[in-house]
């Protein structure tokens, strides 16, 4: 639906990981049905999108794809990519409470990275996945949330001179957080919170390949 952005430093609002900046995607509810077919003559990306609305549901899955493109001189850029997404929502009301429940999966293959090392040294990201999920119940006095998102990150260099290394980067992070709003007569009021965020099971495996030499590394 749309793109919240936070420029600078904004921990105070938003806890330690915030002190860059805060970027909100807040997915959009569909009420009847839509479908997206589009082409793009860079990179010959398409993409193609349908999505579905009833009652407290709305889902919506969308898939996109770029070959490589070239630049305005005519060399080739590493800027091809294929991913997948969905997102489901639910909302409902109950006795004064709004519970919502989002599902939001990707899933990327081939995303390559366009620098100026390219094509002496290639990066690419074989795969990448996510898997988003939360709940929030809120009142006209308070609101809690908890979320979970398991991700996983593959990463690929290739060198012209036979060297490179491969990395594998797994985590599971989650969380929630709890906020009280009260109004106590004109001029007075409460703003009050607590936020969790944790990360765990982080795992890196790397491989190195140099002048004929396998080393391996377990992070």
């Amino acid at each position: 639906d749309r793109v919240e952005v936070v420029r600078g430093p904004a921990s105070t609002l938003y806890g330690s990981s915030a002190m860059g900046g805060v970027i909100q995607a807040l997915p959009r509810r569909f009420e009847t049905l839509m479908v997206d077919v589009g082409y793009e003559t860079t990179g010959s990306e398409r993409h193609a999108a349908v999505a579905l609305g009833e009652g407290p549901w709305s889902v919506g899955v969308a898939a996109r794809r770029r070959d490589r493109s070239e630049s305005a001189s005519g060399a080739e850029l590493n800027d091809a990519f294929t991913q997948a997404s969905a997102v489901l929502d639910g909302v409902w009301k109950i006795g004064g409470k709004t519970i919502g429940v989002t599902l939001a999966p990707s899933d990327g293959h081939d995303i390559g990275k366009d620098n100026t090392d390219y094509p002496s040294r290639t990066t690419t990201y074989p795969r990448e996945r996510h898997v988003i999920f939360k709940v929030a119940i809120e009142t006209e006095q308070w609101r809690a949330a908890l979320f979970a998102h398991p991700n996983s990150l593959d990463t690929e260099v290739v060198r012209d001179n036979g060297g490179g290394s491969k990395v594998g980067n797994r985590s599971f992070d989650f969380g929630g957080n709890i906020q009280i709003d009260r109004s106590f007569g004109p001029g007075a009021s409460l703003l009050a919170g607590v936020d969790l965020l944790a990360r765990r099971n982080v795992n890196a495996d790397e491989e190195r390949f140099e002048d004929g030499i396998l080393e391996e590394l377990h992070t």
